[in-house]
């Protein structure tokens, strides 16, 4: 790999440096990687009604912190819980008429948002971006130290 000098470090510093304070805008700007917005979206997007254990896995949420969020939800009136009639033990999350608007209003935010997120790129930049933060990713999934 060469000498590592100076001015490398400084380079590799600045680009994580840049990269937690994206990692951290989005996640303030969107809410996290799980939550209510993000299950509204994915119910939205997948017809309004999955397996409660679905979402769960998903958003690699654990029962007891999906049930508490859906709970809220539910009295927030988005979403309805029932029991599926063959398996007792499986529940079913579905969308309310006030879900479902909710829903559609957030994936459109969604929309908005990554759009503005981008506007500074070309679709070109944009592809080449995409194409380098996969390699990076794919090799920083092998690092384990």
């Amino acid at each position: 790999m060469g000498q590592w000098t100076n001015a490398d470090a400084e380079r590799v510093t600045a680009i994580i440096h840049d990269l937690k304070m994206l990692g951290h805008f989005l996640n303030y700007q969107r809410g996290g990687i799980s939550g209510r917005r993000h299950i509204l979206c994915l119910l939205y997007d997948l017809g309004g009604t999955v397996p409660q254990r679905e979402l769960g896995e998903h958003f690699g949420m654990k029962a007891a912190t999906l049930s508490e969020v859906l709970a809220k939800m539910q009295n927030d009136g988005l979403v309805e819980r029932t029991r599926d009639d063959d398996d007792s033990r499986k529940l079913w999350v579905r969308l309310t008429e006030k879900g479902a608007q909710a829903g559609a209003e957030e994936v459109e935010n969604r929309r908005r948002f990554q759009k503005r997120c981008m506007a500074a790129l070309t679709v070109p930049e944009q592809e080449e971006l995409l194409g380098l933060l996969d390699r990076l990713r794919a090799d920083w999934e092998t690092i384990d130290d």
